[in-house]
Order: structure tokens, then sequence, then C-alpha cells
């Protein structure tokens, strides 16, 4: 392999270039396949899947904690920035939003439910902040906290 690599150089025919590409190929994948080089960049999905599945389920056991980046890298056993990375190609979320969206749809059970008040039903659920957790909030509601306690009120039976 290596004696072609060095004939596809020194010949330098016209397209010398394509035999010398070919070659290295060639050589790589040979090195590949004998051990030299561990493939870095093969990654099994399964084992991201299971990754993915141990960060999903540790989000929604502690949700109202405050998380961060190291804790699920740590949980995850993966660089944080590569977690992000598969996190959204599995969910089609990021981390945060995935948080958000657990933190407010127990809120709305709390306040709905358990007729919370909007404030304990954000301090309750991970929010630190009243006026983030509104923004929050009507993001993925359309529509205030206030308020959906309010339609909530109005349309028990």
């Amino acid at each position: 392999n290596v004696t072609e690599l060095l004939v596809a150089l020194s010949q330098e025919r016209p397209y010398y270039e394509l035999s010398v590409y070919a070659s290295l190929f060639n050589l790589i994948s040979q090195m590949y396949l004998c051990g030299y080089i561990a493939s870095s960049s093969y990654t099994n999905p399964n084992k991201q899947a299971e990754q993915i599945g141990t960060v999903l389920d540790w989000i929604n056991q502690n949700f109202k904690e405050q998380i961060t980046s190291k804790k699920l890298s740590e949980i995850s056993n993966l660089n944080f920035n590569y977690l992000c990375k598969i996190f959204k190609n599995f969910t089609g979320q990021t981390i945060m939003q995935y948080v958000n969206e657990q933190r407010i749809e127990h809120a709305c059970y709390d306040i709905a439910k358990k007729n919370k008040s909007v404030t304990d039903a954000a301090f309750g659920n991970g929010f630190n902040d009243l006026s983030y957790f509104a923004k929050t909030f009507k993001r993925y509601k359309g529509m205030s906290p206030r308020e959906f306690k309010a339609f909530i009120k109005n349309n028990k039976s």
C-alpha cells in the first residue's frame, strides 16, 4: 500500500492526484482494519439513546432543582457541548427547552389540580424568577399564568 502511494507520487502522470488519494484511502482503511487507528468518529446510536434516556430520566426526577451543565455531563458521561448536540438530535429540543417544558407542565398541574397560587407553582417547580416564569409560561401556553388560572377557575364544572 505504501509502495503504491510512493509510485503514484513519483510518476506525476495526468490525474496522478486521484491515484494518490486512492492509495491514501486504501492505506488508511487498512490501518483501521488492523487496529492501528481507533475510530473516534463512530458513535453507537444505541449508546447515545441510552445516555439521552439517562439524562431524560434524571431531568424528569430533578426538574425542580437547579440543573447545571456540570451535573448533566456527569450523569451522561459526555462533554456538555456534545450532550447538547445529541440531545437536540434525539428530542428536537434543547436541554433547557425540555426542562422548561417539564416545569411549565407541572406548574399547570399544580395550578389546575392542586389549586396552588401562581407564585407557589412557579417556585415549587424550579423557577426562581416570577418574571421569567411568566414569560416562559406564555411562550409554552399562549397565555399568562394568571390567565390560565382564571381560565381553569371559570371552566370547572
